[in-house]
């Protein structure tokens, strides 16, 4: 691999505290900053990055690109198998041009992520883009020659400039990892917008314009001192094959699992061992009180199950069918489900596919897997796309409960069907 200005994995710097200047600014530029901040005290904001390998800036934009949409585990088994094509090693932009398109693919890459990686290998074997050039130009710079390559957004463009080059005051504003965080910490009931909550407006101005001068990195989709969201366990009440196969789905997207079962906590003690030391039994009252809970249980089940739920906002993810379907009077299942629930946000998600497929690897056949999601909040189905699309899934909304839940009932077109998204 050729060597580069910088190094993303350099010990020094992922083993760094964060700047004392910055993390005072921040201190003081907002009190519930300054809790986080004073909980944290040794908080080092590049972590993360000691479990990536050396990478020049191909090798970062590669990593930006395979994760975009995916969550940090599911990325690093991507690059994992691209290094196995490539003796050890992420490629340089030579070596992948000569590889063919297909060795991406096979590596769990979209079609449209491998040809973004192919043109912008093109622009650095022909000197278009260099390690030297891009470390020499302005961010406004960067980003216009960046986002020239057909898949790279500001998103990426920015993510570049904060975690390879170092640049101070850029702010992944738009993250939706980050909102989730601003939105939990700030206790808002919606995802915050800049442009119009005053609170979150006023905790991203603070991280986003310190003065231009100090070096603000905080990573949400790593570890960090702002990960709240990524450490909230889910709370799944029904622990058969459906509630196993949803645990499954958040512990890919990196989330600690309560599973719950109407036997009581102790007849989970296989179910537990299985999945792993992310998963811990509890009671149904114990799962009912996350923050995100799904529903998993027969649908003759289904209002005990509810009976425990805060209905404090929380985000119900309803997986469950009704089979038979003669008892809905014209409305969709999970309209029933909302009803029990009048205080908490249902979801429709995870019903379509079987248990067996749904617990499986999202990832095949150089795609992903589509799950859908319906639902009346748009908040809601944000954060529930957000945990299946860090799973490895591609998250498709279809509406509110009423038009998408329909699509999704048992015995309706998108039930059973099984998709890739290339």
């Amino acid at each position: 691999m050729p060597s580069a200005p910088y190094d993303l994995s350099s010990g020094a710097r992922a083993d760094a505290l964060a700047n004392p200047t910055a993390r005072e600014f921040l201190r003081n530029a907002d009190p519930i900053l300054a809790r986080v901040i004073d909980a944290h005290p040794g908080f080092r904001p590049r972590a993360w990055i000691g479990e990536l390998p050396a990478l020049d800036a191909f090798g970062t934009l590669t990593f930006q690109i395979a994760g975009q949409q995916l969550s940090v585990r599911a990325t690093r088994t991507i690059l994992s198998r691209l290094e196995q094509h490539f003796g050890g090693h992420l490629p340089s932009p030579a070596e992948l041009l000569a590889a063919g398109p297909h060795v991406p693919r096979a590596s769990g890459l979209s079609i449209r992520k491998g040809a973004t990686l192919r043109a912008l290998a093109e622009r650095f074997a022909d000197g278009r883009l260099s390690d030297q050039a891009l470390s020499r130009m302005t961010g406004d710079e960067i980003e216009a020659a960046l986002t020239e390559v057909s898949g790279i957004g500001p998103w990426t463009a920015h993510g570049f400039l904060i975690f390879a080059l170092d640049r101070p005051d850029v702010l992944l504003s738009g993250d939706l990892a980050l909102r989730h965080a601003v939105q939990r910490l700030y206790r808002l009931d919606h995802l915050p917008n800049r442009a119009r909550d005053g609170r979150a407006r006023r905790a991203l101005a603070a991280l986003s314009q310190p003065r231009r001068q100090l070096p603000v990195r905080l990573r949400i989709r790593g570890r960090n001192l702002m990960n709240a969201i990524a450490s909230d366990p889910v709370g799944i009440i029904g622990a058969g094959r459906l509630g196993q196969a949803m645990a499954r789905t958040a512990l890919r997207a990196g989330r600690p699992v309560v599973i719950a079962s109407s036997r009581g906590p102790g007849s989970l003690t296989s179910v537990v061992s299985t999945l792993g030391k992310a998963v811990s039994a509890g009671t149904a009252d114990q799962a009912a009180a996350a923050r995100i809970v799904i529903i998993a249980v027969p649908w003759d089940q289904v209002p005990d199950a509810l009976r425990g739920l805060e209905q404090n906002d929380q985000i119900v993810i309803d997986a469950t069918n009704d089979w038979s379907a003669d008892d809905l009077n014209g409305r969709t299942s999970s309209e029933l489900v909302a009803g029990l629930v009048p205080g908490a946000r249902v979801v429709k998600a995870g019903n379509t596919l079987g248990a067996d497929v749904l617990g499986a690897e999202p990832q095949e056949a150089g795609g992903r897997r589509v799950i859908f999601v319906s639902g009346d909040d748009a908040d809601a189905k944000s954060a529930v796309a957000s945990l299946f699309q860090d799973a490895g899934f591609a998250a498709t909304d279809l509406g509110n409960l009423a038009t998408g839940g329909a699509m999704q009932q048992i015995h309706h077109p998108l039930a059973g069907l099984n998709l890739i998204r290339l």
